[in-house]
């Protein structure tokens, strides 16, 4: 990747409803369809950063698509009165902006991600960092705010009952299970 100069908010916004990359403003986020390339060809940022970053451009169409719908929705009814066609007119005026804002709206996503979580010089491209020790600090990402879990938050896996209290445990020598709870604590089970 090269060094790119981190865009300020307006210009990463106005790259991004031209589909542009919000970093260097070259590259196309979709060459063509709806599925966005994974990095840019110029500078080499990568799109989405993590799992579900798709939903961000989502949840960008849903807000801008609902007062789309409704106001053709009303000009509809004043036009053509109380009926069917009301609110066919403004659903049909809704599906149609959505589709068309679809692309726009996942790109101005990647601007404000661009903007509000500029990548780092210790950044894979996976978007984590590496800690002074060189190990990888997965972040939890939220939105375009990665938390990173204190380490004195153990979270690693234990070895967890193999038959919760109150569940059917299946009998020894037979395929079928007691309808009885589960071992109590002193038993084999746990």
């Amino acid at each position: 990747m090269s060094l790119v100069r981190q865009p300020s908010l307006w210009r990463a916004l106005g790259r991004g409803l031209c589909c542009r990359c919000p970093l260097c403003g070259k590259g196309r986020v979709f060459p063509r369809g709806f599925r966005p390339q994974r990095c840019c060809a110029a500078c080499g940022w990568r799109y989405e950063r993590g799992s579900g970053y798709f939903l961000g451009g989502n949840e960008i169409n849903l807000v801008a698509t609902f007062p789309v719908g409704v106001g053709a929705y009303l000009v509809a009814q004043s036009v053509l009165g109380d009926g069917v066609l009301a609110p066919l007119v403004g659903g049909l005026a809704a599906g149609l902006f959505a589709l068309a804002f679809a692309r726009p709206a996942r790109a101005l996503f990647y601007a404000l991600d661009c903007w509000a979580d500029p990548l780092r010089p210790d950044d894979d491209d996976h978007g984590s960092s590496r800690d002074w020790t060189g190990r990888r600090t997965d972040p939890f990402p939220v939105g375009s705010v990665c938390l990173r879990l204190p380490p004195e938050l153990n979270l690693e896996p234990r070895s967890w009952p193999q038959q919760w209290p109150g569940t059917p445990s299946p009998r020894r020598g037979s395929g079928r299970t007691s309808a009885g709870p589960g071992p109590g604590p002193g038993a084999s089970g746990w």
